[in-house]
Formats: C-alpha cells, structure tokens, sequence
C-alpha cells in the first residue's frame, strides 16, 4: 500500500488529491475468480450449472481492487460515532479531491478491498498547517527528512563503507611520534646509510661512522686541522 500520500508541506483551505495503489499477489501469481450468482442456472449452456461467470470482470487481480479514504478523524461525517470509517471512494482517475478546512494533527485512512470483499486499512499521520506559516524549510523539517529512502539506503551504505576506508587509509598513513624522532635523529646525524632490519626506524638501525683520522705533529700544528690544544697545568712543587 501506499508509504506516505504527501511529500511536502500540506495547508489548510487549498485543495488536494489523495491517491492510494496496492498490490493483489492472487493476480500476480496469474489466477482469476468469477462469481456464478445462480447455481442452479446454467446461464452459459455449457451443461454445467455452478461454473457461469455471471460477474462480467475477475474478482481477483488489481482491476478488482477498491480504494476508499476517509479524510479527517476529527470527523463523524455518517455520525456513527466511529471517525475513522467514513470512506469516500477513489474516482476512476484513482483520486480523491480533499479540502481540509482547520489546521491540525490528523489520521488519514486508506482502505483497499479485494473482489471478494476482502479489505486491509491503512493509517498515515498527517499534520494541515495554517497558511500564515511562511517559513516553510522549517516547518517541514522532521526526523523522517534526515532518514533514507528505503531504495537510497544501499547507496548510502556503500559510500559511507568507502568513506570510512579512506579515513583508516589517512590514519595508517600518518607517521607514529616515534618514528616521526627517529627520521629527526637520522636528519640531525647526517647518515648516509640507513638499514632497518624490522620494527621502529631508530638510531641503532644506522651504520657507525667513520673513525677519526690520527693527527699528526704537524697537522695538530696546523690551525686548518680543526685541533683542539688541551688545557694542563703544571703542579707547583
């Protein structure tokens, strides 16, 4: 039956359609029934009495179908005293022209029934606003607005998996504090050759340096060599 009969904002004084489709399974699956008013009357001469179709259509299959709305529980319109079964049945065009006077919370009802009598209601809440709202993006906002349609939530679900693959792509990608001071302590010691063996990247993963060079007399000499002079002292006797 139908989900909802509007999809956007509904006010009172102006004038509307309310339209109702069902599906009939028994016609689905191919099967068709007649009534044979008259049992004892063999109005086809085919020799056999209770099997005339004496109903000019199948009362079975969506052409069977019979759609009915009552429009306002507020009101008692065949004053029965029950608001909810003042059916007013769907033209051929498959609609109802309705009216709603008064703003309010009401219940619209749609009822289908079979060939055979055979009927299923259906209630959907419906809020009639006063004209003089005239902020229309927030008075039609709701929680149903922030939801997904039955046939969009496949596609949502796939580009939220995707989304959460590229963030936990973007986390595994950032380097670890750790190993963020490990590539400093490479930079700040100049190796030439890193050779990592597993593990964290870190400072006993590079070769030694090179052993410094014996100096000389001369070059200890020489002020290009860099060489420091140690400072002594000589006791005093």
């Amino acid at each position: 039956m139908t989900s909802t009969p509007f999809e956007e904002a509904v006010y009172s004084g102006f004038d509307y359609l309310l339209g109702g489709s069902a599906i009939d399974h028994d016609g689905l699956l191919g099967m068709s029934a007649w009534y044979d008013d008259d049992v004892t009357n063999d109005s086809d001469n085919n020799g056999i009495t209770d099997d005339d179709h004496d109903s000019v259509d199948s009362i079975v299959g969506a052409d069977a179908l019979v759609f009915n709305w009552d429009i306002d529980d507020r009101v008692d319109s065949d004053d029965d005293g029950d608001t909810t079964n003042d059916w007013q049945p769907q033209s051929e065009d498959g609609f109802v022209f309705v009216n709603w006077s008064s703003p309010g919370e009401i219940y619209v009802i749609l009822e289908v029934c079979t060939g055979i009598g055979v009927c299923e209601e259906k209630g959907y809440p419906l809020r009639i606003r006063d004209p003089a709202e005239k902020d229309d993006s927030l008075a039609d906002f709701s929680l149903d607005s922030l939801l997904p349609k039955a046939e969009d939530s496949g596609i949502l679900l796939g580009v939220l998996l995707m989304l959460l693959l590229v963030l936990g792509w973007i986390v595994m990608r950032q380097p670890t504090e750790v190993e963020i001071d490990a590539q400093e302590a490479v930079d700040a010691y100049d190796v030439s050759q890193v050779v990592t063996e597993g593990g964290v990247l870190g400072m006993d993963h590079h070769a030694p340096p090179p052993k410094p060079k014996h100096l000389t007399k001369d070059d200890r000499r020489s002020k290009e060599s860099g060489y420091v002079r140690p400072v002594t002292s000589r006791r005093r006797r």
